[in-house]
């Protein structure tokens, strides 16, 4: 306990803003250049995720701005808050401590950005700084001899996080916004529970309407190669649970894929 009260004896301007003797000066230059790094991130964001949802042109007169700025001012107000509490606690607390230029100054500054930003943004936002956050533990223990070293730990990590994402896709109201919108144009609207009925009733609707729908065709070449695909496609192997009902699970993977 003693080396977490044990104080720095150095000042801001050492340690914090060390371009810069004046902690004014220096929050403006952080809070302008926070602010450009945080519109090349948020413009290119926000102009994809209406492409892929297809807004309307009254979205993009009315709405787009307004929702790049209010993302644009969190990040900001993340970046920018940090180095004023930072500065805050070294004048209130007359030197640092351990925890305070770390913890003490993050912790104020994200709460108090995080109430700037759009509530639909906030769940996603906590799984994306979670997976950051789980990774930099991760390699802090590997560099502090604290954690023994996995052979791809990193891939390991990476396919935790996108298991807990497929998680709350498949739950109701677990992701929205433009998460959704991008996991489900990779991994397909079958994956979506929105299917109020059994697999088997449903497979045996499309296997119905598959049925109404051929037309006798002249037998060449091309017409058996093509049956022959779809029926390798439709009577290969497929769980119960799965919800590609006109493709088997090897097909689904390597269209899904393509």
């Amino acid at each position: 306990m003693a080396a977490f009260s044990k104080s720095i004896p150095h000042n801001c301007y050492e340690i914090g803003h060390t371009w810069h003797p004046s902690c004014g000066v220096s929050f403006l230059h952080i809070t302008g250049c926070a602010l450009e790094e945080s519109l090349k991130i948020y413009v290119p964001l926000y102009l994809i995720a209406a492409i892929l949802r297809k807004r309307k042109l009254d979205y993009y007169l009315y709405k787009l701005l307004p929702e790049i700025l209010q993302s644009a001012s969190f990040l900001t107000a993340n970046g920018a808050l940090y180095m004023a509490f930072f500065c805050i606690l070294r004048k209130i607390l007359g030197k640092f401590y351990f925890w305070s230029p770390g913890f003490g100054a993050a912790l104020p500054a994200s709460y108090v950005a995080i109430l700037v930003e759009r509530k639909s943004r906030r769940g996603l936002l906590t799984i994306y700084m979670a997976n950051l956050a789980t990774e930099t533990l991760f390699r802090m223990g590997v560099a502090r001899g604290n954690i023994t070293a996995l052979r791809n730990g990193e891939v390991l990590l990476f396919c935790i996080t996108a298991a807990m994402y497929m998680f709350f896709f498949r739950c109701k109201d677990g992701l929205k916004g433009f998460t959704f919108s991008a996991l489900r144009f990779i991994v397909g609207k079958e994956e979506i529970p929105t299917h109020s009925y059994s697999p088997e009733t449903a497979y045996t609707k499309v296997e119905q309407k598959t049925e109404k729908q051929e037309k006798p065709r002249r037998m060449n070449m091309i017409s058996l190669v093509r049956k022959l695909v779809d029926s390798i496609c439709k009577h290969g192997p497929r769980h119960r649970c799965c919800k590609h009902y006109e493709d088997n699970c090897i097909s689904y993977c390597i269209k899904v894929s393509i």
